[in-house]
């Protein structure tokens, strides 16, 4: 990686970190329609602490009653490693939902060429993947891209509101 990558990528990260607090009342509000089409909240207990998290999270509506959402492996995803009970507010609905997290890359790749192939080139545009918006990203960019990402796929048990 070149320091400008690393830079960008510090400032992403320190963006959404700053912003979250922000998505999140938008998303709690009756204002939600504005980012509940790409964001949702996740509400998970740490493994460890035992503390309740709330943080907002971008989600792939899936059939079938999943709901996919990527990451970096490590953080919040590290909870959800063998299954954890969440809940998720999407678009102003309040879901309780089991979180898988898929950290091998060969899988994490399968889902993400899933996703591409549905939904287009900039399917994935601001997880900070590095692949191509313009074009369908190649096999290897996919399996480069995947390496260190983890996507949980959450199932959702029922609704609570």
């Amino acid at each position: 990686m070149t320091d400008e990558t690393d830079r960008r990528d510090q400032l992403r990260k320190r963006f959404w970190t700053s912003m979250n607090g922000v998505v999140g009342a938008v998303l709690r509000s009756r204002a939600h329609p504005v980012l509940s089409g790409l964001f949702m909240l996740l509400t998970y207990e740490g493994h460890k602490s035992g503390r309740t998290y709330t943080i907002p999270v971008a989600y792939y509506l899936r059939e079938g009653g999943e709901v996919w959402a990527l990451s970096e492996q490590g953080g919040w995803t590290r909870n959800m490693r063998g299954g954890h009970e969440a809940t998720l507010l999407i678009r102003g609905r309040e879901f309780r939902v089991s979180g898988t997290a898929v950290e091998e890359a060969k899988e994490v790749a399968d889902m993400m060429s899933e996703l591409l192939q549905e939904r287009g080139p900039r399917a994935l545009r601001g997880h900070g993947l590095r692949l191509p918006t313009d074009r369908q990203p190649t096999h290897d960019e996919i399996m480069h891209a995947a390496e260190g990402a983890c996507m949980v796929r959450f199932r959702v048990l029922h609704e609570t509101t």
